[in-house]
């Protein structure tokens, strides 16, 4: 029987130990701290980003009221600088992560694949911040499309050209995962 890395003694250990790993990416950190800290603020980027998602199905008023936030401005306030937020944070990981990519160590290592998912998600970041700070989309319209598209019903249509290539591209990484 090969153990390739020390087993937990427990069932409870093996939860602990795999949920640390999951929240907290424990065996990166012990492995890189500047790998850790990139991936890290990339994923919480990321988990921004799909919050601030939602808004493009539905807008969650309850949620806005926890904050005591009401007004319409106020609302897109917030999600701008949220938005900006994850923009950087994502942007700087996936950079992070080509980057260390190019470097002599792990390009004998990396494969096409490799980079293709990363140029992948950077095109998305780069698309997506575009869009949001450089250009004003129509919300209501993308909501619309959005969710016909959901619904397996696509009877809206979006004008917005750089919309559609975001969607294209995010799309094409769904995908690309499996």
């Amino acid at each position: 029987k090969a153990v390739i890395f020390p087993t937990a003694s427990s069932s409870r250990a093996t939860a602990t130990k795999v949920g640390g790993d999951i929240l907290l990416f424990l065996k990166t950190f012990k492995g890189s701290k500047a790998l850790w800290a990139m991936a890290y603020l990339f994923h919480l980027g990321l988990a921004l980003a799909l919050v601030g998602h939602v808004r493009t199905i539905t807008e969650v008023r309850w949620f806005w009221n926890l904050f005591g936030i009401d007004k319409d401005a106020t609302i897109d306030d917030v999600t701008f600088v949220l938005g900006g937020i994850a923009g950087v944070l994502l942007l700087a990981g996936a950079l992070f992560l080509l980057v260390r990519r190019l470097t002599p160590k792990w390009r004998v290592l990396s494969l096409f694949e490799d980079y293709f998912a990363l140029l992948l998600l950077l095109a998305i970041i780069v698309s997506g911040s575009y869009m949001r700070f450089l250009t004003s989309p129509e919300l209501e319209e993308i909501r619309d499309y959005t969710t016909s598209v959901l619904t397996f019903s696509p009877d809206a249509t979006v004008s917005n050209p750089l919309f559609l290539t975001h969607f294209l591209l995010a799309l094409m990484l769904i995908m690309y995962f499996p």
